[in-house]
């Protein structure tokens, strides 16, 4: 079986197991969608809202978020750079964000974010770190996501737009995230772990090597503002998208959406989490006096502007990368199936 230059097998990666808790996370994720579409939700309401929205506005939102995620996807290239110290160009780093956030859009499980590492590795000479590496800049690159995600709260719970059912939730996010963040710090700044000949620790090890841009101040400062100009950008998009549906919500009220999708986003449980997201958008735009049926209809929208702008953006970049359609099921295999090859 392959292995990197950190001595780790490339693929094996340490992904989420714990199947009996995800399947409970599911059932009750599955729950709160029928509970809510029973008692909450006109779907008559929902169709008529569905008709009237303003096919150039949601386009515009559409060619905006492909804008955000090239800006997040720089965000990652300066944490992969980091990482494998050593030439990786910022077109090859794009290409691997973009196929990763579209394998993310159809597959559950976070599968993209492996799939990442491994599109990048390509363009890497063996002669150091590489996928374990770029997966640690991969995780790096999603613990960032607390500074704009924070900002956006703070500015969301000073102007009281935020529903009090969410607020639990959103301030346990980014609390855990913020704990994420200062582990991540403290195992980047680590020695060598004791019995690095076992392969868990050289896997740990290779993973830590993709965490040395949290300690690294030029670095760090460029890939968290990229990543806060990525997510400011997206609050963009849901405004753009609040025009197609003739919303007279603020900026605001978009930034409380993002906040709540990301929350109801956080545990895939299935592709997209269809149905939670809706939940989400319509709760958070209780403040702005948007109907539930409205507030569903637009993230329906809303989900699939930024569901087919990932995909679009994911084709193309496959496409330049010479990926054909099989060694792409290949590779989100190596990259979901602990111990599996990539292609």
């Amino acid at each position: 079986m392959p292995t990197d230059a950190d001595g780790a097998t490339v693929g094996a990666v340490p992904w989420v197991s714990g199947t009996a808790l995800r399947r409970i996370a599911t059932v009750g994720g599955l729950a709160v969608v029928a509970w809510f579409s029973v008692t909450h939700v006109d779907w008559a309401e929902i169709g008529a809202a569905m008709r009237g929205a303003d096919p150039v506005w949601l386009a515009a939102a559409f060619a905006l978020n492909l804008v955000s995620l090239g800006v997040r996807g720089a965000g990652w290239t300066v944490a992969a750079r980091a990482a494998v110290e050593r030439p990786l160009s910022l077109g090859a780093a794009e290409r691997a964000f973009f196929v990763g956030q579209a394998v993310n859009t159809v597959v559950p499980g976070r599968v993209g974010e492996p799939a990442k590492a491994l599109v990048a590795q390509r363009h890497l000479d063996p002669s150091g770190p590489t996928f374990t590496a770029l997966l640690g800049s991969v995780f790096a690159h999603r613990l960032m996501d607390v500074v704009p995600l924070s900002l956006a709260t703070a500015w969301v719970l000073a102007a009281g737009d935020l529903p009090d059912g969410l607020r639990i939730s959103v301030v346990a996010t980014v609390a855990v995230s913020a704990v994420c963040i200062a582990v991540a710090v403290l195992v980047a700044g680590a020695g060598r772990f004791a019995g690095d000949e076992r392969r868990a620790l050289r896997l740990l090890g290779g993973l830590r090597q993709g965490f040395v841009v949290l300690r690294r101040g030029g670095p760090l400062m460029w890939a968290t503002l990229l990543e806060t100009v990525g997510w400011g950008i997206q609050i963009g998009v849901v405004w753009l998208a609040f025009q197609g549906f003739h919303l007279d919500a603020a900026p605001v009220d978009a930034a409380a959406v993002v906040i709540a999708t990301n929350a109801a986003t956080l545990i895939p449980l299935w592709p997209g989490n269809v149905g939670l997201f809706q939940v989400a958008v319509a709760v958070a735009l209780d403040p702005a006096g948007v109907p539930r049926a409205t507030g569903i209809a637009y993230g329906l929208a809303l989900q699939g502007v930024e569901a087919a702008s990932a995909l679009l953006g994911g084709a193309v970049a496959g496409v330049v990368e010479g990926l054909r359609p099989g060694e792409l099921r290949r590779l989100t295999g190596a990259a979901d199936r602990p111990g599996a090859p990539p292609a």
